[in-house]
């Protein structure tokens, strides 16, 4: 069965994508390339993408927002 314990983490919101970039922690080129992958994928701008972390863990959440609203 898959691991759902993440569900119970408390996420705090990315407010500078810059900074995030910075923390050279290892996963960080995968992260970015995600992010870059939605915005190719579903043609969204930096700006309708949301980017939580799991406070103490190193859990990612991506929020995708409809642009036209």
């Amino acid at each position: 069965m898959l691991n759902t314990s993440y569900l119970g983490f408390e996420f705090a919101k990315v407010t500078n994508l810059s900074n995030f970039y910075k923390n050279n922690l290892p996963e960080m080129p995968k992260v970015r390339g995600l992010i870059d992958n939605i915005k190719i994928q579903f043609s969204l701008p930096q700006t309708c993408i949301d980017v939580y972390v799991a406070e103490g863990e190193r859990v990612y959440k991506f929020v995708l927002l409809e642009p036209s609203v």
